[in-house]
């Protein structure tokens, strides 16, 4: 096996499903019809676990490479329901951010690849694999960077998509529990 490894990302593919109406007329299919439902919503966690299969690491002829990619990636085996608009969403958020410079997300997905492979985690090629999926988006699911250009994406296009992203609860209003028993106390004298 040679020591180094190859790094692939797919955006022609991406482009096709972008320019041959995929998102793009979700997107303007979802925005006309705003008015006429209620937006789904999405927390960050959910849409960082499905970020994060867009950086898929895989043997092809025992040759290890990874892929940023709308085709290949692991969404296969997602455990559940995923929104197609979300999946879209995610991976383009990730290569417009690539493709302008503003981040450096895939470099550090590379180190973990790169890391994890060098511990030798299996002598099975397809055993190695799986464990560096899951060790390289366990890591990403950490990454703050990927979470920055997600939230940055969402601020700019959130109007347009059919879905809204749940605040965290630390940024959610709450009630001070002083409020919220002379709130419970009014109601119960009424």
């Amino acid at each position: 096996m040679k020591s180094g490894f190859r790094v692939t990302v797919c955006i022609v593919i991406f482009c096709v499903l972008i320019s041959g109406g995929g998102f793009a007329a979700d997107l303007d299919d979802d925005a006309a019809s705003a008015d006429k439902k209620v937006k789904r919503s999405v927390t960050m966690e959910e849409m960082m676990r499905i970020a994060v299969r867009y950086f898929y690491p895989h043997f092809v002829k025992d040759e290890l490479h990874m892929h940023i990619c709308v085709g290949i990636n692991g969404m296969n085996d997602y455990p559940g329901a995923i929104d197609n608009t979300v999946k879209a969403f995610c991976i383009q958020s990730i290569h417009n951010a690539m493709r302008a410079g503003e981040t450096d997300v895939h470099k550090q997905a590379y180190a973990l690849v790169r890391d994890a492979h060098s511990v030798k985690l299996s002598k099975d090629l397809e055993t190695e694999i799986h464990r560096i999926q899951g060790a390289v988006w366990v890591q990403m699911m950490q990454n703050k960077e990927l979470r920055r250009l997600l939230r940055a994406a969402y601020a700019k296009q959130k109007d347009s998509l059919s879905f809204c992203l749940k605040p965290p609860e630390s940024e959610t209003p709450s009630i001070n529990k002083a409020e919220a028993q002379n709130s419970k106390s009014e109601k119960r004298t009424k």
